[in-house]
């Protein structure tokens, strides 16, 4: 299916349904608000849904007014201090060279919404967009940001030996870097937040390391709700990565998604943590779709097929959590207990398994590893966690800030099984640790709900 070429066209029953529900949406006796939240689309879609210049044009910055400069075949934005665009000033087309049109969205009547509305998605920006521009340029760039050819083959090597410790929940496993024209968005997602501090750790310049850092962790900042004050924080840093990044490799590659880094933080500050406003659950979803069809002949009369047999069908079994799964009897146990031994438990949100990559918990603020899960046999939903405890946390690194805000830490230290029995009902689960290991060093990152440990 080709992309549509008239956008009036392409919108016009959006609008016009839209319009019909603007003063709510009425089921039976109850009247249900609808708005508009955010528009989730990349770059190019945006620019097709506003009718403004391509990104790649000179005043593309759908943030600022700067205007672009041409640097060596491409549109380059250094500046870092340009006047906003507004939805006011978007609506009245002030700037006419950002324009191309009159986008339909504008028959709404919604003021606050053909810029503030329009998100700048993570997925494309910053995963598929800036993460794989930094592992291009350390590959393919210039001599002096480039890394040879012997410590590419050892940050390749330690990602794939770190794969059999990522968790369950994650989808796509580390690969190495002669895969990286194959990387999807949630590989690259994984190494920046999880497996990059590490494997680039020692392998790379200093100063192109700390660059890392600056967005590693204003990234992670703008996807937590705990921290307080860390959009201010990760705006902060990604000034300093922007005029780093100019610094190190050179004004030709700053450029759009480089740019509009910096303007990330003003979308979380309004829409919630990046997760929020991310293409990934309806990129996700068009595969769950795309298994919905059995011939290529009329798509969306099987689509919708598929969910109406999907909604009466009584044979769905919906999920009543925990889940209790793999039984065995090798222990170890407290005392002499009569109880039902099982080597993985799915919660709601995420899984422990007695295994390498789904053992790690955080209860009562101390970092533990699952040995055991069990089950009172008279009491089916009395389930417990038997594990060890690390007694020793200590700091990762200080730059940008400490490792301890970020709730990562070197552990050591596990105090023995025999020497301190520790069983613990799953409602004091705090958080699931992560911990990934190659060569000699066990290493993890923060996973959504889980708590992130770096263990040596």
């Amino acid at each position: 299916m080709s992309k549509p070429n008239d956008v009036d066209e392409f919108l016009k029953d959006f609008i016009d349904e839209l319009k019909l529900v603007s003063n709510g949406y009425k089921l039976g006796e109850h009247l249900i608000p609808v708005h508009t939240a955010s528009f989730i689309c990349d770059a190019p879609a945006r620019q097709f849904f506003k009718r403004i210049t391509s990104h790649n044009g000179y005043s593309g910055c759908e943030r600022c007014q700067q205007v672009g400069e041409y640097e060596a075949g491409t549109v380059v934005f250094p500046e870092l201090n340009s006047l906003p665009r507004s939805d006011e000033n978007f609506l009245a087309q002030s700037d006419s060279n950002h324009h191309r049109g009159i986008s339909p969205l504008a028959k709404l009547n919604m003021t606050n919404c053909l810029v503030s509305k329009f998100v700048l998605d993570p997925m494309h920006l910053v995963y598929l967009g800036v993460m794989r521009k930094l592992l291009n340029l350390w590959l393919k760039g210039p001599l002096n940001v480039r890394i040879g050819s012997h410590k590419k083959n050892l940050i390749s090597k330690n990602l794939v030996n770190v794969a059999k410790f990522m968790p369950a929940e994650f989808n796509c496993k580390p690969r190495s870097l002669d895969e990286l024209d194959r990387f999807k968005a949630n590989e690259s997602r994984s190494f920046l937040l999880y497996t990059g501090p590490v494997v680039l750790k020692d392998t790379t310049d200093i100063n192109i390391y700390n660059n890392f850092m600056l967005l590693f962790s204003a990234v992670n900042l703008l996807s937590r709700k705990d921290i307080p004050n860390s959009v201010e924080y990760a705006k902060d840093y990604l000034l300093k990565f922007t005029e780093h990044f100019i610094q190190i490799y050179g004004k030709r590659y700053a450029v759009y998604n480089v740019r509009n880094l910096w303007h990330l933080p003003d979308d979380v500050a309004k829409h919630g943590t990046l997760d929020s406003f991310s293409a990934f659950e309806f990129e996700n979803f068009l595969g769950v779709i795309k298994n919905l069809l059995r011939k290529p002949n009329f798509p969306l009369s099987q689509v919708i097929n598929r969910i109406s047999e999907r909604n009466i069908s009584m044979d769905v079994e919906e999920h009543i959590y925990p889940v209790l799964k793999k039984i065995h009897a090798q222990g170890p146990l407290v005392d002499e207990m009569v109880c039902q031994q099982y080597k993985e438990l799915y919660l709601e949100k995420y899984c422990f398994k007695v295994t390498p990559a789904d053992q790690g918990v955080m209860i009562n603020n101390e970092i533990g590893c699952i040995q055991n899960i069990i089950s009172n046999k008279c009491e089916p939903n009395n389930i417990s966690i038997i594990y060890q405890v690390y007694q020793v946390k200590e700091i990762v690194f200080h730059y940008p800030l400490s490792s301890a805000n970020l709730g990562i830490y070197k552990v050591k230290g596990s105090v023995r099984f025999e020497d301190r029995k520790n069983m613990k009902n799953i409602t004091f689960c705090e958080k699931k640790n992560m911990w990934l290991g190659y060569t000699l060093a066990i290493i993890s990152q923060r996973f959504m709900v889980k708590h992130a440990i770096l263990l040596v």
